[in-house]
């Protein structure tokens, strides 16, 4: 009867939308009730295991306890599904199996699934390397093969899943994760030339910040390959920003590039260029903030005037979450300042010119006043 109730359940389901979870409860204890009525039966080994493999070889139902982990088998038992389960790929493979069906893929991949589960508890690796390739087709499946390989310092079988997985990649982003696998073997390989020289075309072609930070680790990681490399990004980055620049007819995508040069001279600690670069450009107030905070000593009122910048766009978006953030920024350039003994005169003059500004925005002055009563 517990078994009819599950099914009926998902017949209902399809029919209704329950996007309220209210059957989640019910669904809840169906499933522990069936889970425990299973293990009540005083049926054989084999027919436990062969009740376990029919509700498990074919995906029937939505609502279902998990099978077989729910089930509490024993390890007999265990054993006699996951021979059922082989015998279930045998059979499969035998008939030909179109890799192109995902349908068909899907159904292999559930039969092995829980073999290879198994051999990674009994740390059988090469059990797990002759289960992943029965169902390996694309180059991603391949890439798995090459990193267990990699996993076990097996580097040239993991060079050779490698090659494999890139003869079976024909979309742009399957080339792009066949390289970035490659640039691990070859450092694992102590080709360091060879991984740098893949991971420089990486960037060169989808150039950004974060790129740079990888490659830098990268050089570190490996010593240094290219004693031009920071100048070489710089003027990457300058070139492609002024490309999107000259583009006034849309030929160009939207580009980041001047926030990310900005960030790049921060991380230079190249100040000057980083000023020049943030008075000719629209960058992210964020950005604004970081290197306001950098030039506070040395340039204050090009700080204030950069602060002011960046909590005008902050109180700008007018809503509370904005504003708190505005008034911690301000709280923590206040603290900054009286940290070094410096003189506070220029922040409170711009707190009094944003109160002014965005008079009309009630809670933003409520803000000000409330912690900065002299300004506002």
């Amino acid at each position: 009867m517990n078994f009819k109730a599950l099914v009926r359940l998902n017949t209902v389901l399809e029919e209704i939308d329950d996007s309220g979870g209210f059957r989640f409860d019910l669904e809840g204890q169906l499933n522990q009730n069936l889970s425990e009525l299973f293990n009540q039966q005083p049926w054989s080994d084999e027919q436990k295991a062969q009740w376990i493999f029919e509700h498990f070889e074919d995906y029937k139902y939505d609502v279902f306890p998990s099978v077989p982990h729910d089930f509490g088998i024993t390890p007999n038992v265990n054993t006699l599904f996951l021979a059922l389960c082989t015998t279930a790929i045998e059979k499969r493979l035998h008939a030909g199996v179109d890799f192109d069906d995902w349908r068909q893929k899907s159904a292999l991949a559930r039969l092995t699934s829980v073999l290879i589960e198994h051999a990674q508890a009994q740390d059988d690796w090469q059990a797990q390397l002759r289960l992943i390739k029965l169902t390996a087709h694309d180059s991603s499946d391949y890439l798995k093969i090459s990193a267990l390989c990699k996993d076990r310092n097996e580097l040239l079988d993991a060079e050779y899943y490698l090659k494999q997985a890139y003869q079976r990649a024909s979309k742009p982003y399957e080339v792009l994760a066949c390289k970035r696998d490659e640039i691990d073997i070859r450092l694992e390989l102590s080709e360091f030339k060879a991984a740098w020289a893949i991971a420089w075309q990486l960037f060169v072609d989808n150039p950004s910040f974060n790129g740079f930070k990888d490659l830098h680790a990268l050089q570190q990681k490996t010593g240094i390959i290219d004693a031009q490399f920071a100048q070489k990004v710089e003027q990457l980055l300058l070139s492609l920003s002024e490309q999107g620049a000259k583009s006034n007819q849309g030929a160009y995508r939207f580009t980041n590039y001047p926030c990310e040069l900005l960030d790049f001279y921060i991380d230079q600690n190249d100040i000057e260029k980083a000023r020049s670069w943030a008075a000719k450009h629209e960058v992210k107030s964020s950005q604004l903030i970081t290197l306001a905070g950098l030039i506070m000593a040395q340039y204050p009122q090009e700080s204030i005037d950069l602060y002011h910048k960046s909590l005008s766009n902050i109180i700008g978006q007018t809503n509370n979450d904005a504003y708190r953030e505005a008034t911690n920024l301000l709280i923590k350039i206040e603290k900054s300042l009286k940290d070094k003994n410096a003189d506070c005169t220029l922040l409170y003059e711009m707190i009094t010119t944003l109160a002014k500004k965005f008079k009309q925005k009630r809670n933003m002055l409520k803000l000000l006043r409330e912690y900065f009563p002299h300004c506002s």
